[in-house]
């Protein structure tokens, strides 16, 4: 990370805090749990809680493109986190393109504008 360009270090960044609120917010804690406790390589996918691998959880990372209302673009990157019913189970961690009106498995990507004008 030493010799990368600011701009790749900053999203690698966003992508740990990301990740770490997601889990967190999963757990019911939020910002109250001590994010020094949980280590992330995204070079292996892993997630490490007080030492130990995390084991039981689903992410989805995911990049998708915001248009502002003056017309420009920006790249808008995020995370959840689901629980799942075995604790024991194997952690999965998927990162995608995300495309509003898109349908994943548990997650559906749509326009913030349109939820917007449909809860006024």
């Amino acid at each position: 990370m030493a010799n990368d360009p600011p701009e790749v270090t900053l999203k690698y960044i966003f992508w740990l805090w990301t990740l770490k609120e997601a889990y967190t917010k999963a757990l019911g804690e939020g910002l109250g749990f001590d994010f020094s406790r949980i280590s992330i390589d995204l070079s292996t996918s892993s997630i490490t809680v007080d030492g130990m691998p995390l084991t039981g959880f689903e992410f989805l990372m995911f990049e998708i493109d915001l248009k502002d209302p003056q017309g420009g673009q920006q790249e808008y990157q995020g995370a959840f986190v689901k629980k799942l019913p075995d604790s024991r189970a194997p952690l999965s961690v998927t990162k995608k393109s995300a495309v509003y009106g898109e349908q994943y498995d548990w997650v559906e990507f749509r326009d913030p504008r349109t939820v917007l004008d449909a809860s006024v």
